[in-house]
């Protein structure tokens, strides 16, 4: 698997920040009936999921949700695009407890 990361959403966080998620793969999907009812499921397995969490140049800290530089990077990068120069590390995010959390940061 290459470590190239494709652009899947900006979370905003409780404490007002943002951050961008990516995976490893761009994600697919196909329409499924379930009890009659059409829905679309993802149809891919061994995809990573990472967070890119960066500074923003503007204010030195990070990004706050609806800033500037969030809103530029909702309005260039749809679900699926990669974005160039940046990886998937293999250093995994770490809960409260010290558990690895199955999503990697993103350098």
């Amino acid at each position: 698997m290459s470590n190239n990361v494709f652009f899947h959403k900006i979370r905003n966080t409780k404490k007002g920040t943002a951050s961008v998620i990516v995976s490893s793969a761009p994600l697919k999907t196909e329409e499924f009936t379930i009890a009659g009812i059409k829905t679309i499921k993802r149809s891919q397995q061994d995809v990573k999921f990472g967070v890119w969490s960066f500074i923003d140049p503007t204010t030195n800290t990070s990004p706050l949700a609806g800033s500037k530089v969030i809103t530029d990077l909702a309005s260039k990068f749809k679900s699926g695009d990669e974005m160039p120069g940046l990886t998937m590390s293999d250093k995994p995010i770490l809960k409260e407890d010290g558990s690895e959390s199955g999503v990697f940061w993103v350098v």
